[in-house]
């Protein structure tokens, strides 16, 4: 019932906000548009992304404490499912921090695996020499006529 009360409270003071993004799953490097509501007017909110090493953007509410920005995904943003987050002053005063998830691929196939061609010729290098050695000290037995 306490849930109820805050959720009728907080819809009553300005409402619980939303984060939409134009891209669930971008590619590094790639921009995403996103709007965000329930912001206190003219208050400034923090767009970060959780693999990303900086803050993204950092814009102002408009009048109806609604915010739409053009970010760019970061090139080294850690691949995978990251969060959006946006961070700042709720229309009733109070802080608050609305998340989406993202998850970053990246661009066409993934690199070829590595080879270790080094290694590879070096045990057929061994292999080879054992097998000389093995026919040229292993010579057959002579046979006995009967």
């Amino acid at each position: 019932m306490i849930g109820v009360f805050v959720f009728m409270m907080a819809n009553a003071a300005g409402g619980v906000g939303e984060l939409t993004v134009s891209n669930a799953a971008p590619t590094p490097g790639s921009t995403i548009t996103m709007t965000t509501t329930g912001w206190s007017a003219g208050a400034e909110v923090t767009i970060a992304l959780s693999g990303a090493k900086h803050t993204l953007a950092r814009v102002a509410a408009d009048a109806r404490g609604v915010v739409h920005a053009r970010v760019i995904v970061p090139s080294d943003v850690t691949l995978d499912v990251n969060t959006l987050s946006v961070t700042g002053t709720a229309a009733s005063g109070v802080p608050q921090q609305i998340v989406t998830g993202l998850t970053v691929h990246r661009i066409g196939p993934g690199p070829a695996p590595t080879r270790p061609w080094t290694a590879v010729l070096l045990l057929v290098a061994i292999a080879a020499a054992l097998m000389v050695v093995s026919l040229t000290v292993m010579k057959p037995a002579p046979r006995i006529a009967v």
